[in-house]
């Protein structure tokens, strides 16, 4: 077929790769889809990475339920691949809640994969998704994710213990038994 008289094959051939190409540099792919901190070789998760940003929507239709198999496939995306971080973004609009979920959690994952290895990376993953000003994927993410720089949540106080009374309930402090002879408060019709 490759040894076609006429070239035909081999013309046709070398469009489509000047085609697939030009379409990598117009998004920016060819020098972004590099593996960044994906803890899969390259070699096995371009093509997964490749169709993904191609066609963003196919994520939402191979994962209609979500989940932990979603989940790893956007950390495999993401943590391959800065190129695949605005179309997972795109496809939020779409997405049903449990695959928003799912988007956040593996963006959350690809973050800790890239914390690391290349904190840069891992850093630009978190400013891509607080930049998507997003609220309910950035509040997803930050509960999921923190990096090093960032504080911890902060954590409510509780009101101080008050010293149990000798008269207090052991179960309930704060509340005395009922008084009588036998202790115990009858139970009934009140009159």
């Amino acid at each position: 077929m490759g040894t076609n008289m006429d070239g035909r094959f081999l013309r046709r051939s070398h469009g489509a790769i000047t085609l697939a190409a030009l379409a990598f540099s117009l998004l920016g792919v060819a020098d972004e889809a590099k593996a960044d901190c994906g803890t899969v070789p390259f070699a096995i998760s371009q093509p997964i990475v490749e169709r993904f940003v191609m066609r963003p929507p196919t994520l939402l239709q191979d994962f209609r339920d979500g989940g932990e198999a979603m989940e790893n496939r956007v950390t495999l995306v993401a943590s391959s691949s800065r190129a695949a971080l605005r179309p997972l973004l795109s496809v939020l609009r779409q997405a049903n809640p449990r695959q928003r979920d799912a988007i956040a959690a593996g963006l959350a994952g690809a973050a800790r994969n890239c914390e690391r290895t290349r904190r840069a990376s891992s850093r630009h993953i978190e400013q891509t998704v607080r930049a998507s000003g997003d609220a309910a994927l950035i509040r997803a993410f930050s509960g999921q994710y923190r990096s090093a720089g960032t504080p911890p949540p902060a954590v409510p106080k509780l009101p101080p213990r008050r010293a149990a009374d000798p008269g207090d309930s052991m179960l309930m402090p704060g509340i005395r038994p009922a008084t009588g002879s036998s202790g115990v408060r009858p139970v009934g019709p009140v009159r």
